[in-house]
């Protein structure tokens, strides 16, 4: 597969009929590592997906709406759905199980209504043991692993709907990935959190770690990294594409992240 690195671990469960007729049951539980050539487009695949990201960042694109997944965050989909993978920044490194069973497509959906398809659970401590502990059962390969496994698997969903993430932020992420090569203001993205302008500013930078004005300079240079690599417009073409209202405003900002003008980057990438 064009973008795969590696994995850490990547284990394979074959059910019993009576599991996969009356349970949660598990399909693979693994650690994957991809650059940034990966991505993956894919539909009817008969399972349902949870990863959860440890390193880099990517996105995903589900039931028409693009969703940009940073460390810590966690998605669990239904893979019949269309959906594509995406390395935004590599390597992205995840955890992942593709499971089916008994209540599955409803239990993905309550998930959703409850708190979206992006959940942060970076401090979910819960989540990661479990995570672990379905792990270890597979790799144990006990006479009754299929049942803990699959009760496993419903503790594993049910943190997803416990873990604490303000409901604001995604939205606002999302806006700012969909909308990063026009104009965005910080009224439209406190008008989208339903927050308080001067506060918004304040949360988003607790939460994140940038302030928002540099959290969209941030991934306008992302874009502009994959145009700078693989395509030959211009510095100008570049600029305007990626949302920058001057070539001069964007290298200045370029050089201020990577200490190297955008034409150095490109030629360094190209050696």
């Amino acid at each position: 597969m064009k973008g795969y690195i590696g994995m850490n671990f990547d284990l394979n469960l074959s059910p019993t009929l009576i599991t996969k007729t009356h349970l949660f049951y598990l399909i693979t539980i693994a650690q994957h590592m991809y650059d940034e050539e990966y991505h993956l487009k894919r539909s009817n695949f008969g399972s349902f997906q949870l990863i959860y990201t440890i390193e880099g960042e990517g996105t995903l694109y589900y039931k028409d709406t693009l969703y940009h997944v940073r460390p810590g965050d966690c998605f669990v989909i239904d893979c019949d759905e269309y959906h594509e993978y995406v390395t935004l920044k590599g390597p992205w490194v995840y955890n992942y199980i593709h499971f089916n069973g008994a209540s599955s497509k409803q239990f993905v959906e309550a998930v959703h209504l409850m708190k979206g398809v992006i959940i942060n659970v970076e401090k979910n401590y819960t989540f990661h043991r479990l995570f672990y502990r379905i792990k270890k059962i597979v790799e144990e390969k006990g006479v009754f692993g299929e049942v803990e496994i699959s009760s496993l698997l419903v503790q594993l969903l049910s943190e997803l709907m416990r873990s604490e993430t303000p409901l604001w932020i995604q939205p606002v992420i999302d806006f700012i990935y969909n909308n990063y090569k026009s104009k965005i203001t910080i009224d439209q993205l406190a008008d989208l959190a339903h927050i308080n302008k001067y506060h918004f500013i304040k949360k988003f930078k607790k939460e994140i770690g940038y302030s928002p004005y540099q959290y969209i300079i941030n991934h306008r240079i992302d874009e502009a990294k994959y145009y700078l690599t693989h395509m030959d417009y211009t510095i100008g073409e570049i600029a305007e594409i990626t949302g920058f209202d001057s070539a001069s405003n964007f290298s200045q900002q370029f050089t201020k992240i990577f200490h190297m003008s955008p034409q150095c980057y490109r030629k360094k990438s190209k050696i």
